[in-house]
């Protein structure tokens, strides 16, 4: 029997919904900074400040000096853009997350519970793109929880949500450098639906690709009917089976 179970956000879940999105978005650190440090531009003015240290120094102390302040103020900048989106989160959509996702129509917000323990969490908001689509949004699961089914579970939570509700489809958008999130989107069965350049400051100086995914779902009516045919043609094949077994007897 599971360990977890998905269900519907309470006014009690506040403050570890906060914790777990607080967390969530700090985990992609590792990832966008060395994604940064892999930009060309960036690698050439390494190397360019390194060369020219050592031309007038010629010493190898203050390149390497350099390199490692350049690294610190680079670890600096990507820090506060963190901060920055984690802020601007946290006094929108995350500042009331019951009037956000849990009154207003067609959204809601699961969390997943590990023996009692809110460890993830999940939402669900009408598309601005498209008409019958429906985002997946706010989804992290905490580190020593993932790998264990809870992922998939609400992300299930979501399609069901937008089958339930008569959506076509399910979008969702994830930074480029997040290998381990596009991995798993992929494997729940998302598509690529587009890339392109993060709309930020940050994302067009260092180039941040965001990629859009998408998933067809059939709503819920068409579900019952695909379902009920299928039970038809199994009858119907059972039944002729039946006479021909009966005719190749007699």
């Amino acid at each position: 029997m599971s360990a977890f179970q998905i269900r519907r956000y309470e006014n009690e879940d506040y403050d570890i919904v906060r914790q777990i999105f607080v967390s969530g978005i700090n985990s992609h650190w590792p990832n966008s900074f060395f994604y940064v440090l892999s930009k060309p531009f960036i690698q050439l003015t390494f190397i360019s400040v390194s060369c020219l240290l050592y031309l007038i120094s010629k010493s190898f102390i203050l390149p390497f000096l350099a390199i490692f302040l350049m690294l610190l103020l680079l670890n600096k900048i990507i820090i506060v853009y963190y901060n920055i989106r984690i802020k601007s989160s946290l006094n929108s959509d995350m500042l009331d997350i019951k009037k956000t996702y849990m009154e207003a129509k067609d959204s809601c917000f699961w969390v997943a519970e590990y023996n009692g323990k809110v460890v993830g969490t999940v939402a669900a908001v009408p598309s601005n793109e498209l008409i019958d689509a429906i985002e997946l949004k706010r989804m992290y699961v905490k580190k020593e929880h993932q790998c264990q089914g809870i992922g998939r579970a609400l992300c299930k939570t979501v399609l069901e949500f937008a089958s339930d509700n008569d959506y076509q489809t399910v979008m969702l958008s994830t930074f480029a450098f997040r290998n381990d999130a596009r991995k798993f989107y992929e494997a729940c069965g998302f598509t690529m639906r587009r890339i392109y350049v993060y709309p930020s400051f940050m994302g067009r100086i260092f180039n941040l690709k965001k990629i859009d995914y998408r998933l067809d779902v059939l709503p819920s009516k068409e579900v019952a009917g695909a379902l009920f045919k299928s039970e038809l043609f199994k009858m119907h094949h059972i039944h002729f089976f039946k006479f021909m077994l009966i005719f190749s007897l007699d």
